[in-house]
């Protein structure tokens, strides 16, 4: 129970906003259970939790580092990215290669790290004497290590996709292609970026990515239309706004998902589910919200509770943006529509 609690507090804290009491709790849980499973000689028990939940936890705990370092200017957050290094190594003792989805998941993680790592850089004081009397401090990247970190963070994205595709996966490695660089291939991004939001159509940033890129490829309208879907995301009235006419070219070039008053449409066909189960309003007998049957937790003559585990799901799938990150998200979206 003790290690329940720990990742409960851990993922309660973060997404309350309270990053710094996370941060602790994270480490006392990786100190706990770790120093528990070499006293036990590597064997399970429950001071040394599963290595499910072990691999599970310190992903997410590396993703909330990694975002605390990003989020700090400076070198002030290489702190948290040296942290997050450490739990790499840790995630990697216990983890099922067999697995798949885990094993893609932590070389995503570690993806992530290692841009963290390439942006945050290694830093060198350099001392320039401006004047006799006074000196002026010039902080640079280390240029060495930076594209290393790179070209072995697309590797690993690339890696994690192949084993088990993911929007997210999707998504870093459209991120790591169209950054500047001898890895930079705009094209083969946008195609990487156009799977995220097929994955995953309500993502902001995966619908903001594919317009910037397509942007890049002096692809205009596309991008135009690619941000008003995203922006529509968060826009009551959104999806009046949509063309859903199965002969529109861009449904058929992009294959992009878009909804309608309760239609759901992929490269121009519609899905019988949403279409079959929609709720026919009085007045105008049209279809305008999907329409689902009530879901139970028990089924009928259940004689026991499942266990409390399988309650929240797996912590890994699961990426909830906090309330300040869908704002900034979105915001940054129609700036960019703004300057487009």
């Amino acid at each position: 129970m003790l290690t329940l609690t720990f990742r409960h507090m851990t993922r309660l804290l973060f997404l309350s906003g309270d990053a710094s009491l996370g941060k602790r709790t994270l480490k006392v849980y990786a100190q706990v259970v770790g120093k528990a499973w070499q006293t036990q000689g590597a064997q399970m028990c429950e001071e040394t939790d599963t290595n499910e939940n072990w691999v599970e936890f310190l992903v997410f705990g590396l993703r909330m580092l990694c975002k605390a370092a990003v989020s700090t200017p400076g070198t002030e957050g290489m702190k948290d990215a040296r942290d997050a290094g450490e739990l790499v190594e840790k995630a990697r003792t216990r983890l099922d290669n067999d697995d798949k989805r885990l094993m893609a998941h932590v070389n995503m993680t570690e993806g992530i790290w290692n841009t963290v790592m390439a942006l945050k850089g290694k830093r060198t004081v350099l001392v320039v004497q401006a004047s006799s009397n006074s000196s002026a401090q010039f902080l640079e990247q280390d240029p060495f290590t930076r594209s290393q970190r790179l070209e072995k963070s697309y590797n690993l994205f690339r890696s994690s996709v192949e084993a088990y595709p993911t929007a997210l996966g999707y998504f870093y490695l459209a991120l790591s292609l169209a950054r500047a660089g001898a890895l930079q291939d705009l094209e083969q991004a946008t195609v990487y970026a156009g799977q995220a939001v097929e994955d995953n159509s309500s993502e902001v940033r995966y619908w903001h990515l594919l317009g910037i890129l397509l942007t890049a490829t002096d692809q205009w309208k596309a991008a135009a239309e690619i941000l008003e879907r995203g922006a529509a995301l968060d826009d009551i009235e959104a999806p009046e706004s949509v063309d859903t006419n199965p002969e529109s070219d861009r449904n058929y070039h992009l294959g992009i998902p878009v909804w309608d008053q309760g239609y759901r449409t992929n490269l121009g066909e519609a899905d019988s589910f949403a279409a079959s189960t929609a709720r026919p309003d009085d007045l105008t007998l049209t279809p305008t919200q999907p329409y689902r049957d009530e879901t139970y937790v028990l089924e009928r003559n259940s004689q026991q509770m499942p266990p409390s585990s399988d309650l929240l799901g797996s912590i890994v799938d699961q990426c909830w943006p906090l309330s300040f990150e869908i704002v900034e998200n979105s915001l940054q979206l129609r700036l960019t529509q703004v300057y487009h």
